[in-house]
């Protein structure tokens, strides 16, 4: 179950850069969430503590146990990670150090939302090849998503042409249109 919650975090994980929180996994007592500067994905998970967990470095040793349970401990060292008889400790983040604060309050079921569907799916990859080199416009940096009243078409340009695909879908008439960035794009499909 852990691991299973941390991989479905993971598309938000960053693998560098300049900021070494980005490349954390920060438990938050209730939730598990990762943010690489450009998208963030949070998911519930109950922890005694709250902390960042250098999240490659996690999941690459939960990947290697073949134990059914492993415990989590945080301690004044850092976070040990107890599997059958090793115990590697983890340096650990204060919570205060979480780049990104994930709003308190959603929005309401079905306002504002876009289904990610098999349909949705199909037409990014109809439009994911067209991105310019030089973006000098709010639409090149990611997909436009126009929404109609039974339908969603999404375009990507790179100013010399354009790619479109439509999702026969009804998308709820609070959608405004929007661009989705690359980097969102890239890590949902």
């Amino acid at each position: 179950e852990l691991l299973a919650t941390l991989t479905d975090v993971k598309p938000a994980l960053s693998t560098g850069g300049l900021l070494v929180e980005l490349s954390y996994l920060w438990f938050t007592g209730k939730h598990v969430l990762a943010y690489d500067g450009g998208l963030g994905v949070r998911m519930p998970l109950e922890t005694p503590f709250e902390c960042g967990v250098p999240g490659k470095v996690l999941m690459d040793l939960l990947k290697t146990s073949t134990l059914k349970e492993v415990f989590l401990d945080l301690v004044k060292d850092g976070l040990v990670l107890q599997m059958g008889r090793s115990k590697p400790v983890l340096t650990t983040l204060d919570i205060d150090r979480c780049p990104w604060k994930f709003p308190e309050t959603l929005p309401k079921k079905g306002t504002a939302t876009v289904p990610l569907t098999e349909g949705l799916f199909e037409a990014l990859s109809q439009v994911l090849f067209l991105k310019t080199s030089t973006p000098t416009q709010a639409y090149h940096f990611g997909v436009t998503f126009v929404p109609k009243k039974s339908s969603l078409e999404l375009y990507s340009t790179d100013s010399c042409s354009i790619a479109q695909a439509v999702v026969e879908e009804k998308i709820p008439t609070t959608v405004p249109k929007f661009v989705a960035s690359w980097a969102f794009i890239e890590r949902v499909s």
